[in-house]
């Protein structure tokens, strides 16, 4: 009988050790859920708060208030036990809190974008319908209505999301939800073809947040002045000139970084530490009715309304003319129109075209779902 070779030998000897440390990494989680439960239990016990009942009216809630405050200021550990089962959870696992997937390279992605509504139907249905009812109230004023539509940043960096490829539900989603618009006549720009082109000129979306980066903003700027003028809108196409300025370059803190609770150890762990440029533009050249015109509103979600993406800027200077910014942080899709349609100041202002920023992800929510 041939004897296994050392190699073979080395193989067999390791395998209990390997097991063990799978069985190990198995259970990681819950014995550490366990050990904070037990320490939670003692702390209770211990804390003198416990036992002390604050005063107060019970029917008004003020007693519990009170007495919940208390309690937690004394369990001081609580934070500290979150914060290292962030660390020990990332670190070992590559898992942050739930509202965030963990890709590749460095590469965070919204769960948002992955979320599956029973009723995603329903949501589609009545934002069509409200979409309709603006376009129609536009139209009596005689402004005209453009849809731009973001996609998903899964749906332009797939290469990155490792793990978690993209479900079937939500693959055929962009273009369901494109074909949902064209179909009620609602004009509208699909801007998955430049962002996916510039992508070899640089990153057009974060690493670390949900939002584009002002390459991605600048390419969907020119995308959608490029299909305007192909349309042949009435529009004052270059009538004043802009120009975009840089000023330095800031920390980004991206929004799915809070997502990942590490700690004072937030630093050394973080997996890349993104730049941002900051940019203003300025007009050089004053059209003839550059003074008194905004011949277009822009209304939308933070995409267009953070100024440190420099969407309206980078649109200012695509079409060539002046932008009235409408849109709202941390209000949804919805929100931010019914606001302006509802405004009795000059941000109504009577323009040629109103564009409508409105997000993938955030078509399926229910209408007035609000997020950043």
């Amino acid at each position: 009988m041939l004897e296994p070779s050392p190699t073979t030998t080395q193989v067999l000897r390791r395998l209990p050790s390997r097991i063990n440390a799978a069985l190990f990494l198995t259970y990681l989680p819950g014995l550490f859920m366990l050990l904070i439960l037990l320490l939670g239990i003692v702390f209770v016990l211990l804390n003198s708060s416990t036992y002390q009942w604050p005063g107060g009216s019970l029917i008004k809630g003020e007693a519990t208030a009170r007495y919940e405050k208390q309690f937690n200021e004394q369990l001081a550990f609580k934070e500290s036990f979150i914060s290292t089962w962030g660390i020990i959870d990332y670190a070992l696992f590559k898992q942050g809190r739930d509202g965030v997937l963990t890709g590749t390279e460095g590469w965070f992605f919204t769960s948002e974008e992955f979320t599956y509504y029973a009723d995603e139907a329903t949501a589609l249905a009545e934002k069509l319908a409200y979409i309709v009812q603006v376009r129609d109230e536009l139209a009596a004023q005689g402004i005209d209505l453009v849809i731009t539509l973001v996609p998903a940043k899964a749906r332009v960096y797939p290469e990155y999301l490792g793990r978690f490829p993209m479900p079937d539900y939500v693959q055929a989603r962009y273009d369901l939800e494109l074909a949902a618009l064209e179909e009620a006549g609602i004009k509208t720009v699909d801007l998955r073809p430049a962002l996916l082109k510039a992508k070899s000129e640089g990153q057009v979306f974060f690493k670390t947040d949900t939002h584009w980066t002002p390459l991605g903003a600048k390419t969907a700027a020119q995308a959608l002045a490029q299909d305007l003028e192909a349309r042949g809108f009435a529009l004052p196409f270059g009538e004043s000139s802009f120009a975009t300025e840089e000023a330095g370059m800031m920390k980004l803190e991206g929004d799915l970084m809070k997502f990942l609770p590490l700690g004072r150890l937030k630093a050394q762990l973080s997996p890349v530490s993104e730049q941002l440029p900051v940019l203003s533009t300025a007009q050089t050249n004053l059209g003839l009715f550059a003074d008194n015109s905004r011949p277009v509103t822009l209304v939308g979600t933070s995409y267009s309304a953070d100024e440190r993406w420099n969407f309206v800027g980078a649109l200012k200077e695509s079409l060539g003319m002046n932008v009235l910014n409408a849109a709202l942080v941390g209000r949804g899709e919805v929100k931010p129109m019914q606001d302006y349609l509802a405004s009795d100041n000059p941000v109504v202002n009577k323009p040629n075209l109103v564009i409508w920023q409105l997000s993938e992800r955030g078509f399926p929510m229910p209408i007035n779902e609000e997020y950043p």
